[in-house]
């Protein structure tokens, strides 16, 4: 049993320094940076699409602009000897009712106008902060990188000598244990502690169960699942 507390002891280091690596700043800075250049990208396309749209329109605008001024060219010269006063009124309506229509459109492009500045001013704008992030995230993963390269022998080293040491261990027990595993039970080999607890789930445990320890060296324990030993000091 010694050989596979010494095999967990090292699993142990082994989590706790991948937790250290995936806990690292700069590894969540540089993934912080990545995920906000691709919002940026989102954000930059969709833009893109309402820029075009705004120019669309503003074409559209511009035409139906230039067609009333040319309706209302066409009043001003139409002649208008020799026209009742019907005819006349008719023609003066025509021509504050157009006139009316280009003061609405004119008032309409001065707000499409805006829009587009304000599209153009949030494209440079998002623009310009993804240069930033992508800038953050480069030195990040940099400094990731860097960091991680001197964490990586030390993990090699470890798993190397989990590897080493399966071949050394007790067939039953290895495979009790990786079952465990699988069940995310973790650490798998706990001592008992204050003489009559589970050192894993702190269950007190019946009498019987502390006699079965003593004889056997160890036992599951029934209600976390995890093997309870007695530590040696």
């Amino acid at each position: 049993m010694a050989s596979i507390i010494e095999f967990q002891k090292l699993e142990t280091e082994l989590i706790k320094l991948q937790k250290e690596i995936s806990n690292n700043q700069d590894k969540k800075t540089a993934q912080d940076m990545k995920n906000y250049v691709l919002e940026c990208s989102k954000k930059t396309a969709s833009l893109d699409r309402e820029a075009k749209a705004l120019a669309t329109e503003l074409e559209k605008l511009k035409e139906v602009q230039a067609k009333g001024i040319a309706l209302v060219e066409k009043y001003k010269g139409q002649e208008i000897e020799g026209l009742g006063v019907e005819e006349l009124s008719d023609l003066q309506s025509k021509m504050k009712q157009t006139l009316k229509h280009l003061n609405e459109l004119d008032n309409r492009l001065k707000a499409h106008s805006e829009k587009i500045k304000s599209v153009l001013h949030d494209y440079d704008a998002n623009k310009k902060s993804s240069n930033i992030a992508r800038q953050k995230h480069a030195e990040s993963k940099q400094s990731f990188d860097e960091y991680y390269k001197s964490k990586q022998p030390k993990l090699e080293e470890i798993k190397q000598k989990m590897i080493e040491m399966q071949g050394k261990l007790d067939s039953a027990e290895f495979a009790k244990y990786k079952a465990l595993r699988q069940d995310n039970i973790f650490p798998v080999y706990v001592p008992l502690v204050n003489g009559n607890r589970c050192g894993g789930c702190r269950i007190e445990l019946p009498s019987n169960n502390i006699e079965k320890i003593n004889k056997l060296g160890k036992l599951e324990c029934e209600q976390c699942r995890r093997i309870i030993f007695i530590a040696t000091k």
